[in-house]
């Protein structure tokens, strides 16, 4: 690995010497939702000052501009910053450096899950940037007028256990209201309730290898969800907004899909509404911290010109240099902790998969149509007949 960083490095400092009339044109794209505009252009700017070897362009997937489009006319950015699943069918058709030693470099500070979110065999694909992490929003002063207070001590409970939440949903319901509502969009929605699902069950859904556990958290998630919908404990909404809404009103005391994107958005209308707000982990069986995450990470594009490739490589591994933290979005590690971490489960083909039929249990056993165990076998013979 030293061999290959001191090549890089004459090879760059060659490229320093080169010419001003020979930047090279360098095109980041950034997926929606991996950064706002402000965070793109911030990126730019900072990559034409630290790299004036090359003009450096945000292309912003929030402004129309696809990967896909964008490969697919041989117009394929140098360096994309995005999900793992966005980049996944590039690495396959071997479109992507393999960054080995990259991996190589992170492998004792960074979230192995996060680390096998962006592997494609045994080859490293891309780059983990950030992590966005899913957890529960709490309406803290809804739990203290029920004397839930003592649950909200992060010293003495720093998670709650699946009959503590149960035992809080029971009280909100005899009121006729439920303390908690999910929804159901479908497949690409379901981020939120698939974490939750996977926390009350104990563990991921997909192996190391992005198998389906058949022991996994599915049967326990779904069962949970079973009677607590319809004991009327958790209430279902139309959308994702419509529970946010209820949420932000006081209605609702919990929202299961709070992210740091969430925090920014709704931060003074919750103040407004008289919202007391504290972030909590999902419940876990396991008793351990749980976060679900979905990772941002960057890859680089095969390119005829070397000039580019250093370019791109050194990119990265500024971008990702401890002292460039101010670069990322707060509160987004990748970094390893003592918290069980649950990886998204359109991070792979099957995982994609298992998300599809994963919203269609959900919706048949909250509908009556078919019991979790009857779920549960046709998402495990589903799985088993994609090996």
């Amino acid at each position: 690995m030293k061999k290959g960083f001191v090549a890089l490095a004459l090879a760059f400092l060659l490229l320093c010497g080169a010419a001003a009339s020979a930047q090279e044109e360098m095109r980041v794209y950034i997926a929606q939702g991996a950064m706002d505009r402000q965070e793109a252009q911030r990126l730019a700017a900072w990559l034409n000052e630290e790299l004036p070897q090359g003009t450096w362009t945000a292309l912003l997937g929030e402004d129309g501009v696809s990967l896909r489009e964008l490969v697919l006319s041989d117009r394929a950015p140098q360096i994309a910053i995005c999900s793992p699943g966005e980049a996944l069918a590039w690495a396959k058709e071997g479109l992507l450096l393999a960054l080995d030693d990259e991996e190589a470099m992170e492998r004792e500070r960074v979230q192995q899950e996060v680390l096998d979110c962006c592997t494609l065999g045994s080859t490293l694909f891309m780059r983990p940037l950030w992590a966005s992490h899913r957890q529960m929003a709490v309406n803290a002063r809804l739990l203290a007028r029920r004397s839930y207070g003592s649950l909200l001590d992060d010293m003495e409970h720093p998670v709650w256990y699946p009959m503590e939440l149960n035992q809080m949903l029971e009280d909100f319901a005899l009121d006729g209201a439920p303390g908690m509502e999910i929804w159901l969009e479908g497949e690409d929605d379901g981020a939120a309730l698939e974490a939750l699902m996977q926390a009350i069950g104990g563990g991921a859904m997909l192996d190391a290898d992005g198998c389906y556990d058949e022991g996994s958290a599915a049967l326990e998630g779904l069962a949970w969800l079973q009677i607590m919908v319809g004991q009327g404990l958790i209430g279902v909404a139309q959308s994702r907004q419509e529970a946010l809404e209820h949420f932000a009103a006081g209605e609702t005391a919990f929202f299961i899909d709070w992210t740091q994107v969430e925090a920014q958005r709704s931060a003074v209308g919750l103040e407004r509404a008289g919202v007391e707000l504290i972030e909590r982990p999902y419940p876990s069986s396991s008793g351990e911290s749980v976060r679900a995450f979905e990772v941002i990470g960057a890859a680089v594009f095969r390119s005829e010109r070397s000039a580019q490739a250093l370019l791109s490589l050194t990119a990265l591994r500024r971008l990702t240099d401890e002292e460039q933290a101010w670069l990322m979005p707060q509160e987004r590690a990748i970094w390893r902790d003592g918290a069980q971490w649950l990886p998204p489960l359109d991070a792979t083909d099957a995982g994609s998969t298992l998300r599809g039929l994963l919203a269609q249990a959900v919706g048949d056993v909250i509908a009556g149509e078919q019991d979790a165990g009857q779920a549960e076998r046709g998402i495990r013979a589903a799985m088993r007949a994609l090996k």
